[in-house]
């Protein structure tokens, strides 16, 4: 349910050894691909890929990335065989405190 916490790991990770707690804040929405299996949908900063986020609002008033900054490693898979060969970060903002904050949750 909503608000429910889960400890996330990859022991196939680069990074195997992180761990990171995330909470469940929404429900799948039906007209989402993918909402028929059990699925975590994580809120990466730069990692959305627009062709399947439903809910992107970067861009609009009161947000700190447009969307194109929010998509820099959306489809990190075309550029290489893991997120590092395959994204770079370097293209975010930095000018805001709040900006330089989500590209380190990028990089």
């Amino acid at each position: 349910g909503c608000g429910k916490c889960v400890l996330v790991s990859n022991p196939s990770a680069v990074n195997s050894d992180w761990k990171a707690i995330v909470m469940k804040k929404n429900r799948c929405p039906p007209e989402a691909q993918g909402c028929d299996k059990p699925h975590l949908d994580l809120a990466v900063p730069g990692y959305d890929n627009l062709a399947f986020s439903l809910s992107n609002i970067c861009g609009n008033s009161g947000t700190i990335f447009s969307q194109a900054d929010s998509t820099v490693c959306g489809s990190w898979w075309n550029s290489g065989a893991d997120t590092i060969q395959g994204c770079s970060c370097a293209s975010m903002p930095e000018s805001t405190e709040d900006q330089r904050l989500l590209k380190s949750g990028c990089e």
